[in-house]
């Protein structure tokens, strides 16, 4: 029944307005969710990077990077979840199959805007200091027919010590990313090597792979939500504070399933 109160603060804040009551549900439900989540998230993502020699991240800086993803992911959720409760709302039987086609197009939207708008929240993207070395890179992009990239250099020794190297985006938002942890501890063999190797997943497009297989993924996931759902509903709606799935006091049930039914078929995904 405690969903059924935060949909209810929810409203008030709203001003009994269906989008801005949704939107403040999710905003409230992040924050609590935040906190209870907390110990866990210090202990895997500070402690134990830690004690594994791992992490150069001070407590201010680990702190302050899990604020920013909190409103970060309080804000595009609290957008992007008003589709498929409005979707619920209009289409009860049909609902899974639109949210499931949504899907598609939300997670291209978040792979254009990544790399420009959030990952610079978090870490210094600048110019490569060796220049002699991104000549070679964009070299070896241009051999492999990426063209028109920029390559990047992040600050991310202040995080952690692990290495990293990426190619991402789309058009004129491509971009060929490299930690500076890498540069620091590969060779330039063994750094063009990586960096073949990232953009080998690029042009043998293993990205759009993904996406389109990730549309097969949602359609069963929310069919499996959409079956199972209003059981769970009808069973227990004398205690849950809703009678349908598509209030938004469902979130919780929604994530539930979500989760149950994507361990489901992650050996699928794996395997994949």
């Amino acid at each position: 029944g405690f969903s059924a109160k935060i949909r209810n603060w929810a409203k008030k804040l709203g001003m009994n307005k269906w989008f801005l009551t949704v939107f403040f549900y999710f905003i409230i439900f992040s924050i609590i969710n935040f906190f209870i989540d907390f110990p866990l998230s210090y202990y895997i993502g500070f402690v134990r990077e830690h004690a594994y020699n791992l992490s150069n991240q001070t407590f201010t800086k680990w702190f302050t990077d899990s604020i920013n993803a909190l409103f970060v992911g309080m804000l595009i959720g609290g957008l992007f979840i008003c589709i498929p409760y409005y979707l619920l709302k209009k289409s009860p039987k049909r609902w899974w199959i639109y949210t499931s086609i949504v899907m598609v197009p939300f997670m291209v939207f978040m792979m254009f805007i990544s790399p420009i708008w959030i990952a610079p929240i978090f870490n210094d993207f600048g110019p490569m200091k060796d220049t002699a070395l991104e000549t070679k890179i964009l070299s070896l992009a241009e051999e492999s027919g990426i063209e028109g990239s920029r390559v990047f250099e992040v600050n991310k020794s202040v995080d952690t010590k692990k290495i990293n190297a990426y190619v991402t985006g789309f058009r004129n938002t491509k971009r060929i990313v490299l930690w500076d942890t890498i540069i620091e501890k590969l060779d330039e063999d063994e750094l063009l090597s990586v960096m073949a190797h990232e953009m080998g997943h690029y042009v043998l497009g293993h990205t759009i792979k993904s996406l389109v297989f990730s549309l097969f993924i949602w359609i069963f996931t929310f069919y499996g939500i959409y079956r199972t759902a209003d059981i769970f509903i009808n069973r227990y709606k004398d205690k849950i504070g809703f009678e349908k799935f598509s209030d938004i006091a469902s979130l919780p049930l929604l994530f539930m399933l979500m989760h149950l039914f994507l361990n489901i078929i992650s050996p699928i995904q794996m395997g994949f």
